[in-house]
């Protein structure tokens, strides 16, 4: 968040949190409020895409900050720039973390799946790639696959649960379809979690901890932020090897992106 940077500088903020997850942002502003912030340097206005025009298109903004989905990046950043703001859109990434022989592989295994599989994978800083190195292969594999099979899912605020649902039964559908997506481009099924239930909650948008093992580097889920419980497996004899499955995946990205900017600016893409 760039709330302290935005006052920190002498500027007014004004932070509209996703119209699905309000509560978090309204208990930091109880918070805030505490702190003693002087009225109005500090606002929370909550809304649809209705109030992200607003934003967009109001002459008093003079930038904009977001983070989310790619699509939704697109949409502020050519919106915000044609009235002439200022904006930082940081659209869907694929976090990458490169495991060596060497490792505490119980702690980097337990923190790899703390941080894919927390909050049921929808962070924007969740781990969604792993690449062991050489020898680090086999054991990193399996104690994954244990990690992810053992989790306990369920209701968030029962006693034990280490993970709850996805946000809705859209998001819940696309993350399936990306594991499928996954499977169709040669990617194996170490672990998975779609049709699962749990008792008592049937009805509730469940994905359960999912591992993809050999993950094409040049595939659509290689480069896709699924935001959801699911973990890719590359793997690389070196670190050279790793570094480049890291910095290739980085490029295509890019370029993708390079090529749907030169469109909505009407030219055309530089190879």
């Amino acid at each position: 968040m760039v709330l302290p940077y935005g006052v920190a500088t002498g500027n007014c903020f004004l932070l509209k949190p996703s119209e699905r997850v309000p509560m978090t942002s309204a208990k930091l502003f109880a918070l805030i409020e505490k702190a003693g912030f002087p009225k109005g340097v500090v606002q929370l206005v909550n809304g649809g895409r209705e109030t992200v025009n607003a934003i967009l298109d109001h002459p008093e903004i003079k930038a904009v900050s977001f983070v989310g989905s790619t699509a939704t990046a697109r949409y502020i950043y050519s919106r915000a720039s044609a009235n002439g703001k200022r904006a930082q859109c940081q659209g869907g990434a694929k976090n990458p973390v490169v495991i060596m022989p060497d490792a505490d592989m119980e702690m980097t295994t337990k923190i790899l799946a703390d941080s894919a599989f927390g909050c049921a994978g929808q962070r924007c800083l969740a781990a969604s790639v792993a690449i062991p190195v050489g020898g680090a292969r086999k054991e990193v594999s399996e104690r994954m696959a244990e990690i992810a099979r053992t989790r306990k899912v369920g209701y968030g605020l029962e006693s034990g649960v280490e993970m709850g649902p996805v946000i809705s039964a859209e998001s819940k559908a696309r993350i399936e379809g990306l594991i499928g997506k996954g499977v169709e481009e040669g990617a194996s099924v170490m672990v998975d979690g779609r049709g699962r239930k749990v008792a008592g909650c049937e009805d509730g948008f469940f994905v359960f901890p999912t591992i993809l093992d050999n993950v094409p580097p040049a595939g659509e889920i290689a480069r896709t932020e699924i935001f959801g419980p699911v973990l890719s497996l590359m793997h690389a004899q070196t670190m050279d090897e790793a570094i480049a499955l890291v910095n290739a995946r980085a490029m295509a990205t890019w370029r993708a992106f390079s090529r749907v900017m030169e469109r909505m600016r009407g030219g055309s893409a530089t190879r």
